[in-house]
């Protein structure tokens, strides 16, 4: 029987929740109706989410630029002091700092750094507060949720580095964004339920395969307001879709091994068992072995 199913962060959710029941109740539907009304009237999707930061589409075109222009980049860091001292600070971890001096101004640190290693410290301080979920039920899911789209970006940069014409840059944002539906999941459970307790009646198969399906689609469309690189619109569209290119491919990957690994830490998997259910003819059991290490060395953000 497969572990790592498309619903391993509702599972995980609703877990302590005794439900005896496969379709959706009335708390369910009540719910699934809300969400497929946004996805009627998708401009009140912004409602849902926070928006991004000024500084993010700015410093996009200028990550995505193939002249990047470092000075440029510092001037649009220090927009945002807070951005600029996290970046101060991360540069002075014991993670990516490999020099006994202190990185003490940020011409330094982005000079240190490398333009690899400010694109994926940069964009996910700026996305990371989107994740933040400040309601009563969900405040750890909000991080796990955090959690698990870091990892992903990880991986989708880790398991792009031998395909070609791929952009690692792309690849790992997509992996970054992927999930945002579910932040707005969340957001239209809370507003759904009048009384603390009925949470606790959450949590049929049906609803969570509606959940997972409809987060799916509420990425897509924060994706597009957005205006995120028309590759990653795509490649999100074909998750929900079934379809697969190079890209999908690689985010589908890189979800299920993240996914593995949130189970296993929670001790409902086994590293072994993870191995043997995702190694198959398009990665090797060394290869998946090699992504899970990878997730155990990464920095806190």
């Amino acid at each position: 029987m497969k572990n790592i199913t498309n619903t391993v962060i509702f599972d995980m959710m609703f877990g302590q929740n005794i439900v005896h029941h496969d379709t959706m109740n009335e708390f369910e539907v009540g719910i699934i109706n809300r969400i497929e009304n946004l996805l009627i009237e998708t401009e009140k999707i912004n409602s849902y989410i926070s928006s991004l930061p000024e500084v993010f589409s700015e410093l996009m075109v200028e990550l995505e630029s193939e002249k990047t222009d470092f000075l440029k980049i510092e001037a649009l860091l220090n927009k945002d002091p807070i951005l600029a001292s996290k970046l101060l600070s991360l540069a002075n971890s014991a993670y990516y700092k490999h020099t006994k001096k202190p990185i003490e101004t940020l011409a330094k640190a982005i000079a240190v750094l490398g333009l690899d290693n400010i694109n994926c410290i940069v964009i996910p301080l700026l996305v990371k507060g989107i994740f933040r979920v400040n309601l009563y039920h969900f405040k750890l899911f909000g991080s796990l949720i955090w959690q698990h789209s870091l990892e992903t970006a990880v991986l989708c940069k880790m398991l792009s580095k031998d395909a070609d014409n791929i952009s690692q840059f792309h690849c790992y944002l997509m992996g970054l964004v992927h999930d945002l539906g579910k932040v707005v999941v969340f957001e239209c459970i809370s507003q759904q339920l009048n009384e603390i307790d009925s949470f606790s009646f959450l949590g049929s198969n049906q609803f969570k395969q509606a959940l997972a399906k409809h987060s799916l689609l509420l990425s897509v469309e924060i994706s597009k307001n957005w205006q995120l690189p028309i590759k990653i619109q795509d490649s999100l569209e074909q998750q929900v879709k079934g379809d697969e290119d190079v890209f999908s491919h690689i985010l589908s990957l890189a979800n299920k091994i993240s996914e593995a690994n949130l189970l296993i830490e929670n001790n409902k998997l086994t590293l072994v068992s993870a191995i043997e259910e995702i190694s198959n003819e398009n990665i090797s059991e060394d290869q998946v072995t090699s992504c899970l290490n990878k997730l155990m060395e990464l920095p806190p953000l």
